[in-house]
């Protein structure tokens, strides 16, 4: 359509997989005599995967961002081995502090030693450098997560969860009335439960004690009925809380809790940084960091890549993170279109459990 190949922006994940789209255009191209000036601008054309693309602009933008050009990736292991060394150096200092909150951490949540906990605090830094601006979503945190309107609507999410579990009662109820008559599936009295809507209807309308069945049943009904009393006992055990109240006391009672691991964060972010930024050494997940600050805070760059690609093609949609999804974001103009497949997405469940 008279589009030039250096006029796309062309994004994927792994370097094998923009090699192959290289390769497959470049066959393409060949088989048409009209497109034939492009061939000689494939290799120079944006088909690239995201990392390297952000990786480019903060390169060439280098002077913009304060940082050397020659900026080096470093390996993911020797970061990870870094980051292990200064949370230790961290929770040292807290022992020799003799911190409050920190030990009252430590021994309502640990055993025989602080093993798990230094793991998780580890991950959770992890899973939040795919955010923009952690030190500023932490920062907020307590404030933005317990308050009235959020915490109501966890509730309500976790309500909307049971429903679900319900959902899967009756299915299992409904398969069970195949191989019995339906005087034993009236006695099973869940009609309550399937009509409940709040977590307290729900709790209430809970039969634990399912009747016997009828004799010389199938094993297939016996089967059955085993599987419906997991799952009567699985959403028992959801509802442990008396009320929605309880429920939010509990949570109320983590702040102190969390207000000890975001301050950890924030001091392992602290020291992580200043290494990097000491040793020109940082990881891809920084880079798209830099590339994100970049865009938003000078206009003319952002312009200037708004206007340079006729369309932003994406494959493999379906993995892509926050991180890149706002990158995308900051530069298109209504002309990205995405490739993905559904049922290879890496699902991004919601967590509702409720805290011990």
């Amino acid at each position: 359509e008279g589009v030039s190949i250096d006029e796309l922006l062309i994004l994927t994940f792994t370097n094998a997989a923009a090699a192959e789209m290289k390769d497959r255009i470049r066959k393409k191209i060949k088989e048409n005599n009209n497109l034939l000036d492009n061939l000689e601008k494939i290799d120079n054309a944006y088909i690239t995967t995201f990392d390297a693309y952000a990786l480019s602009l903060v390169k060439k933008y280098s002077h913009l961002l304060n940082i050397p050009k020659d900026i080096k990736i470093a390996d993911n292991t020797f970061i990870d081995i870094k980051k292990e060394e200064l949370l230790n150096e961290i929770f040292e200092k807290y022992y020799r502090e003799n911190n409050e909150k920190f030990l009252k951490l430590i021994d309502d949540f640990s055993l025989k030693d602080d093993k798990e906990i230094f793991e998780n605090i580890l991950s959770l830094y992890n899973k939040i450098s795919n955010i923009f601006d952690k030190e500023d979503y932490l920062k907020n945190y307590i404030k933005d997560y317990y308050i009235e309107e959020n915490i109501n609507k966890y509730i309500r999410e976790y309500e909307s969860y049971l429903k679900e579990k319900i959902k899967e009662i009756k299915n299992i109820e409904k398969k069970l009335s195949l191989y019995v008559d339906g005087t034993y599936i009236e006695k099973l009295g869940f009609q309550k439960l399937y009509n409940s809507e709040t977590y307290e209807e729900i709790k209430e309308n809970i039969e634990t004690k399912l009747p016997r069945l009828p004799s010389k049943s199938d094993e297939e009904a016996k089967d059955i009925k085993k599987e419906l009393t997991k799952e009567i006992k699985s959403l028992e055990e959801l509802t442990k809380y008396e009320n929605t109240k309880q429920i939010k006391e509990t949570i109320y009672k983590t702040k102190d809790y969390a207000r000890i691991i975001i301050e950890i964060l924030l001091k392992l972010n602290k020291k992580i940084s200043k290494y990097k930024k000491e040793n020109n050494l940082y990881e891809f997940i920084d880079i798209s960091n830099m590339a994100i600050n970049l865009l938003k805070e000078n206009e003319e760059v952002r312009k200037k890549l708004k206007e340079k690609y006729y369309e932003i093609l994406i494959d493999e949609y379906q993995d892509t993170n926050d991180l890149q999804e706002l990158f995308v974001s900051l530069i298109e103009k209504n002309n990205v279109y995405m490739v993905g497949d559904i049922k290879q997405s890496i699902q991004k469940h919601k967590s509702y459990t409720i805290q011990k």
